[in-house]
């Protein structure tokens, strides 16, 4: 299981993915990556499927044909995770184009 990223960790992730994603300010930032953080049981920095089903179905209330489309949609590696990038397009965020240049969908 890996461990929340301490501090200084925490700012180099937050000024890496503002610069990487064109409308992420620093605060929304901060609330997607607490919302993921605590999605992310295991603390392995990926949701897994059952992290998914577990929000998705039993916290909000969506159907398993959602989680599998959700899974579809936003699991751009096919690795049946879902990292913070997938997590932050799925929250509506968009990459920069050097951000999409760099990393494939």
């Amino acid at each position: 299981m890996a461990n929340k990223p301490d501090e200084r960790d925490q700012d180099i992730l937050l000024s890496t993915a503002v610069a990487a994603f064109e409308n992420l300010s620093e605060d929304e930032f901060g609330y997607v990556y607490s919302d993921f953080l605590s999605m992310d049981g295991d603390g392995s920095g990926k949701l897994s499927r059952k992290e998914v089903v577990d929000f998705l179905v039993t916290d909000s209330g969506c159907s398993e044909a959602d989680v599998t489309e959700y899974m579809k949609q936003y699991d751009k590696d096919n690795d049946n995770s879902i990292t913070l990038i997938e997590f932050l397009m799925a929250s509506g965020y968009s990459r920069t184009q050097e951000m999409r240049e760099e990393i494939a969908p």
